[in-house]
């Protein structure tokens, strides 16, 4: 269905879903997969030009063999799609039922659009790859040995920990526009500029410098860094979130000198974009109960 001029496909939910649900009868139909593009002449920027919506109905038949619908109002379950928007969750689920072909049922189709599904995959991929920044700690501080016994202290655990929850919080944030109005902000200056290096650049240049942007206020920025190249994260508009998950500005604490000496390659860089925080989607926005966009859930911050 083509959308009429000027439709902002990431924030038009509830007249999507009302337009998709029409076709919902609970007779002949209990749910509808219907796709949406926006007109390509009033293209929204940094917004996907596609939302493929799945549209569900939920009703039973009671004792009685009477059918009693349990959702008054349709829940649509959707995926934003498009330029700049991670498009392998969808890919991938929509292959798998295309290898089911006539066999596929209701249940398969609302597994493809579970956001259940998606928080465990991406906590499990998040797991892999925090094993993969320990080892490389592990490997590179031969001191950072793994503990003996339970509740003993892991530096290399702590610090994997950290950075991954830090670079989590950034792709909400930079979704938002907030790093200096780029959704892409943190791979598109990882791939521009240090992927192809075989070093620690990434995190030593350029990481090290956001995290101390957006943990400092401090006057006389502009004028101090003026003669840095612009792809230098301290000349960047980034926003003071406050709090202590960026911190490291107490040179006696043993936690910060041990952050400032970390090394981490520029590969397991690539390994983390390319296969995490490039390959989800995070939205910008909480959901509505019946407006479900198939994407990392926010509450996974706190339950990572």
């Amino acid at each position: 269905m083509a959308t009429t001029p000027g439709t902002d496909l990431a924030r038009n939910r509830a007249g999507l879903r009302q337009l998709a649900a029409r076709f919902i009868d609970l007779a002949r139909f209990h749910a509808v997969l219907a796709t949406f593009h926006a007109d390509d002449s009033t293209p929204v920027e940094g917004q996907g030009a596609w939302r493929l919506t799945f549209a569900l109905r939920e009703a039973t038949v009671d004792t009685e063999g009477q059918l009693a619908v349990r959702e008054t109002a349709p829940k649509r379950y959707t995926y934003l799609l498009g330029d700049g928007e991670p498009c392998r969750t969808p890919a991938e689920r929509l292959t798998e039922l295309a290898k089911l072909g006539r066999t596929a049922e209701l249940k398969h189709i609302e597994e493809a659009f579970s956001v259940d599904t998606l928080n465990r995959e991406f906590f499990r991929k998040f797991k892999d790859l925090f094993d993969v920044v320990v080892a490389e700690l592990r490997d590179r501080f031969p001191k950072w040995k793994k503990p003996d016994h339970p509740g003993e202290p892991d530096p290399a655990a702590e610090e994997a920990q950290t950075l991954l929850n830090r670079l989590l919080f950034l792709s909400f944030v930079q979704r938002k526009g907030w790093l200096h109005r780029d959704q892409k902000y943190l791979s598109r200056h990882f791939h521009e500029h240090y992927a192809g290096q075989k070093s620690e650049s990434f995190y030593r240049e350029f990481l090290c410098h956001v995290f101390e942007n957006v943990s400092t206020e401090w006057a006389g920025r502009d004028k101090a860094v003026s003669h840095l190249p612009e792809h230098d994260p301290r000349t960047h508009d980034l926003p003071f979130l406050n709090g202590g998950l960026f911190q490291d500005d107490d040179p006696n604490d043993d936690d910060t000198r041990r952050r400032r000496s970390l090394a981490i390659s520029n590969a397991t860089f690539t390994r983390l974009f390319n296969e995490l925080f490039d390959a989800y989607n995070f939205p910008i926005r909480e959901d509505p109960p019946l407006d479900i966009e198939v994407a990392v859930d926010p509450e996974m911050l706190g339950k990572i």
